[in-house]
């Protein structure tokens, strides 16, 4: 996502980001790799859709998953 890619990733691999990322909107997650590969067709063949996401997922990593959020995070938590 930090370099404007869109994740395709298992339910496994997306755990944990479920409170930051949207499933459709900032990411796919797929169930077997027969939808993996129709997904990725998908954003080859879907230009809208590929850059709405990896937009959507940047701005998102940017805003959550940066040194300065992480440092903020810290900071927030042990005064």
């Amino acid at each position: 996502m930090q370099m404007k890619k869109v994740c395709v990733t298992t339910w496994k691999g997306f755990r944990g980001y479920d409170k930051v990322f949207e499933i459709g909107k900032d990411c796919i997650v797929v169930n077997s790799d027969e939808e993996f590969a129709s997904q990725i067709i998908n954003l080859l063949q879907d230009d809208k859709l590929r850059e709405s996401i990896t937009e959507s997922a940047y701005t998102k990593q940017q805003t959550y998953y940066t040194q300065s959020a992480f440092n903020k995070v810290i900071a927030d938590n042990i005064k």
